[in-house]
C-alpha cells in the first residue's frame, strides 16, 4: 500500500466484510461468500477475490492505451520483484 500510495494510486481493499484489513485501504470491496468451516478450504473465497481482481485489471488495461500501459506494467513488475521472497 505505501507504494501504491506514493505514486498517486488509491488503494482498494478486497477482503471480507469485517476483516481488519479493509481499513488498509482507501476503498473497501467486500468479498463475502459463506463458506464451510467443518474443513478448511477458503477456495471459494480465493476464486472470488481473483475475479474481483481480473475485472479490475481488464477495466484498466481497456481504459488505457498501449502505449500508456506498457511502461507503467514495466515499473510495476521491476517494483514487485524486490519484494519476492524467492
Amino acid at each position: 500500500t505505501d507504494i501504491a500510495r506514493q505514486n498517486g494510486a488509491t488503494v482498494l481493499v478486497v477482503t471480507a466484510s469485517g476483516s481488519p484489513l479493509a481499513a488498509a485501504g482507501d476503498i473497501h470491496l467486500a468479498a463475502d461468500h459463506p463458506e464451510g468451516y467443518d474443513r478448511y478450504s477458503p477456495m471459494v473465497s480465493r476464486l472470488l477475490h481473483l475475479m474481483i481482481i481480473d475485472i479490475l485489471a481488464t477495466t484498466v488495461a481497456l481504459r488505457l492505451d498501449s502505449e500508456q500501459l506498457q511502461p507503467m506494467l514495466q515499473d510495476m513488475k521491476d517494483k514487485l520483484r524486490s519484494k519476492r521472497y524467492t
